[in-house]
């Protein structure tokens, strides 16, 4: 019998645009949304284009030098925080989830990894370097907005 992982909260922290494409296109989402980009450089992970509201980062675009990427159509990532990327990876795929990407680490960031679940949707998993306090997701009903992630607020370096 497989070892439960329990965690109290595992709230989405991150939206990302990731992949191989040819060129990035932050402009789209600036003019859309009127988040400013700064592009940061990854070293051998490629070019992240990081977006910004109100002087807080909120996601972004990546650009990734990897064979691994290669032919994955353009999509929007969601990442979930959790205690332990590994084992979270190992239990979904005890649950009929497939690694995509297997676990890999951001430099002074965290470890993430790309998981199916049984259906085909795709998520990251992530587990930051330094544990933020929990980003509560925006309240449709209030319109509040929550409060930046101190994991990506700094553009990590290579």
């Amino acid at each position: 019998m497989a070892a439960t992982v329990t965690a109290p909260f595992a709230p989405s922290i991150w939206n990302e645009k990731p992949g191989n494409q040819a060129a990035l296109k932050p402009d789209f989402y600036s003019q859309l949304f009127g988040w400013k980009s700064t592009d940061v450089d990854m070293g051998p992970m490629g070019t992240y284009a990081m977006f910004q509201q109100s002087g807080q980062s909120q996601g972004g675009i990546v650009r990734v030098k990897s064979p691994e990427w290669d032919g994955l159509p353009p999509y929007w990532a969601i990442y979930v925080q959790v205690d332990n990327v590994d084992a979270r990876a190992e239990r979904a795929k005890e649950l009929g989830g497939t690694i995509a990407i297997p676990p890999f680490d951001i430099p002074n960031t965290g470890r993430a990894c790309v998981v199916f679940d049984p259906d085909g949707a795709s998520f990251y998993l992530f587990t930051p370097a330094r544990l933020p306090e929990p980003r509560v997701p925006s309240d449709s009903r209030t319109n509040r907005v929550p409060p930046a992630n101190p994991v990506f607020s700094t553009a990590p370096s290579a």
